[in-house]
């Protein structure tokens, strides 16, 4: 099984994401802002008529369906109270620097928590966390980011404990799916094959013909979701 930190390391993330909503704090007092409107207090898909079905098969120029599929399970839930989604975006915030501290440490980078603490107090930061809408930025970076962990898991394992084992491709898998629906959150997120690849040379200082084959199916992936948004940008 994956263990994600030591007992001492947990506690360096309960600080991190201690730190995240003590700069956030404001935010829990704010509400709804421009745009905010269309992707959820006005959309029809989450307040109105429409529904899952049509997130999942719209074709409008923006596709953010697992954006809206969450908008949508909050508000069957709080409705339309701000709180509970500004609670949302800082608690993914919280976790995507959580798990930047984790892959930094295991690309071997000193001064990883100094990193993550830095990059989750950033002031260009705010307009992510703070705004509602731009949940697709925090959720897409927080996939992004476990997807990115669990590759360098796999890579670790199987360097270890030879490439056949089933619960190595479990977490292969586990990987490729939180691509699959960091992509579903943003589809800017294509490049992740690209950083893959980049992280495979940082941690060997090579990297070769055989390292194609695990990243085959990210860039299938990334050629996918590429093709669908420059389709319906161009069309719809």
């Amino acid at each position: 099984m994956v263990r994600f930190f030591g007992r001492r390391a947990w506690l360096w993330a309960v600080l991190l994401v201690v730190l995240v909503f003590a700069a956030y704090a404001r935010v829990f007092h704010a509400g709804f802002i421009w745009d905010d409107e269309s992707h959820l207090t006005q959309n029809p898909c989450i307040v109105g008529p429409l529904g899952l079905k049509d997130i999942w098969t719209t074709t409008q120029a923006v596709y953010y369906p697992l954006v809206l599929t969450t908008f949508w399970a909050l508000h069957k839930f709080v409705g339309l109270l701000p709180f509970p989604y500004h609670i949302l975006n800082v608690l993914m915030h919280a976790g995507a620097t959580v798990l930047l501290w984790r892959v930094l440490r295991q690309l071997g980078v000193s001064g990883a928590w100094l990193g993550a603490a830095l990059w989750a107090l950033h002031p260009v930061m705010v307009q992510s966390v703070a705004w509602v809408t731009e949940l697709k930025n925090t959720q897409s970076c927080l996939f992004y980011l476990l997807s990115i962990s669990l590759f360098l898991d796999w890579q670790e394992q199987t360097r270890v404990t030879g490439i056949f084992r089933r619960q190595r491709w479990f977490v292969f898998g586990l990987s490729l799916g939180c691509f699959v629906m960091a992509t579903l959150s943003k589809p800017s997120v294509v490049m992740l094959p690209v950083v893959l690849a980049l992280c495979v040379w940082w941690r060997r200082g090579r990297i070769g013909w055989k390292d194609a084959i695990p990243l085959a199916p990210f860039l299938l992936i990334s050629a996918l979701a590429s093709a669908w948004t420059i389709w319906e940008q161009k069309f719809h």
